[in-house]
């Protein structure tokens, strides 16, 4: 009797090391396939982001800060017209 459980443990033991080396295997072969398209999608990201020096976005914030200035100025020039001493 105790050598059938003995077998009966070897024989789970042996079941979940075969397991442990069939996903090793297979984290092995996902890795670097994995890796790959992290690199490309950060590169495809990159790409898509708006560059700090980009020339395009300078203007487009210059543009704006002018807007809200010129805004500011005449909400300012109608408050002192309307604005009884």
């Amino acid at each position: 009797m105790a050598q059938i459980k003995v077998q009966q443990h070897q024989d789970k033991l042996d079941s979940v090391v075969d397991q442990l080396k069939r996903l090793d295997n297979s984290y092995e072969k996902q890795k670097p396939l994995l890796l790959e398209k992290e690199k490309s999608i950060k590169s495809e990201l990159r790409a898509l982001a708006p560059s700090a020096s980009n020339p395009v976005k300078e203007t487009i914030e210059k543009a704006v800060d002018a807007i809200k200035d010129t805004a500011k100025k005449v909400v300012n020039k109608t408050y002192l017209h309307t604005k009884k001493p």
